[in-house]
């Protein structure tokens, strides 16, 4: 699928408030509310493998922190999130921090409030956050 019609296809989830949630062992993507969804449903399905990429959890989210948080979809389909570690963010607390890459300013983020989390060493200097809904 080309990177415009998967960018269509998250604005649009979007705009419907389209709730999504992937379980990869069963290969299964849970979508809500189904009157939203049904003339969605052919877009969504060639767009399977990507979404259900983008919603799984990222390697070394902490096995003590629940996955998915109630607002994964929100953040996990706009953006590329490589990695997850331990670090409570300072602004609203979150224990998690994201890698988010292919973006105007990639770094460590809160995936909760998009505040920049900038450990020494990462090269992350910016002031920016990401847009995320909480």
């Amino acid at each position: 699928m080309a990177a415009k019609e998967l960018k269509e296809i998250i604005l649009e989830v979007w705009r419907r408030e389209i709730r999504m949630v992937a379980n990869p062992q069963k290969r299964v993507i849970t979508v809500w509310p189904a009157d939203k969804v049904q003339d969605l449903a052919e877009a969504l399905k060639a767009a399977k493998p990507e979404l259900m990429r983008r919603l799984q959890k990222p390697k070394g989210w902490p096995r003590y922190e629940p996955f998915p948080p109630p607002w994964w979809d929100r953040i996990a389909l706009g953006f590329e999130i490589a990695q997850a570690r331990l670090r409570e963010c300072a602004r609203c607390g979150y224990p998690v921090s994201v890698l988010v890459e292919n973006c105007q300013q990639p770094g460590w983020y809160c995936p909760k409030c998009g505040k920049p989390s900038n450990p020494k060493g990462n090269g992350h200097a910016s002031k920016r956050s990401l847009s995320a809904s909480t």
